[in-house]
């Protein structure tokens, strides 16, 4: 049996679990927001992406309005709550400016084995020591802990999409896995050109050959 739901298509990839802030400011988006706030629904964001609406999108719930303009424009803040595969897309709902589509919602798989999930940290923790970056990680028992992940991994739109569509946490965590394998052997070459690039701006305490 199909459910009914709003749509919100966006040119992003969200993940479950993840918390989304949006500024709204067409009129479409704000019906539905003041929806959200009256009649408690929930709405869905499929990503536009090679001008197409992808099938596999995210239901997300509004969690507050933050802020409200004179022009009615708002900025909100969401939460993404499950994946669901688009059955068939409306342009607009009956009565409504916005969206919305009919929808099967699919269950995903939020933990993984803790090999997997140790190697994966272990390895980003390198990968964010490597180029400098200061970003702490998710605690190993976090649900979803790829989808944590993926936004800070340098992932292309399509390859985020890939991994949205994988309903096993243990693929996605080595299809992570395999990328960030592949990123760390030019990371360790920045690192090492950097270290070089400083130790040729301090004087040296070198050894003369013997002739």
């Amino acid at each position: 049996m199909h459910d009914n739901l709003a749509l919100f298509p966006l040119q992003i990839v969200v993940f479950p679990d993840e918390r989304l802030s949006l500024h709204i400011f067409e009129p479409r988006y704000k019906q539905l927001i003041r929806d959200c706030v009256t009649e408690g629904i929930s709405f869905g964001i499929n990503t536009f992406m090679k001008s197409e609406l992808q099938s596999i999108g995210t239901e997300v719930r509004l969690l507050a309005i933050e802020k409200e303009y004179d022009n009615g424009e708002m900025d909100i803040r969401t939460l993404a709550i499950g994946v669901y595969r688009l059955e068939e897309y409306f342009p607009s709902l009956p009565g409504k400016m916005y969206a919305g589509g009919e929808i099967t919602r699919i269950k995903y798989e939020s933990a993984g084995p803790v090999y997997l999930v140790q190697q994966l940290l272990e390895l980003v923790e390198e990968l964010y020591r490597l180029y400098e970056l200061d970003k702490s990680l998710p605690r190993q028992e976090t649900p979803y802990l790829s989808y944590h992940l993926a936004h800070y991994l340098g992932l292309q739109q399509d390859q985020e999409y890939e991994l949205l569509c994988m309903k096993s946490e243990e693929e996605r965590l080595n299809y992570l896995l395999f990328h960030v394998q592949g990123l760390l052997p030019g990371a360790r070459e920045v690192k090492s050109l950097k270290d070089r690039v400083r130790l040729n701006g301090h004087f040296k305490n070198l050894i003369p050959p013997s002739f």
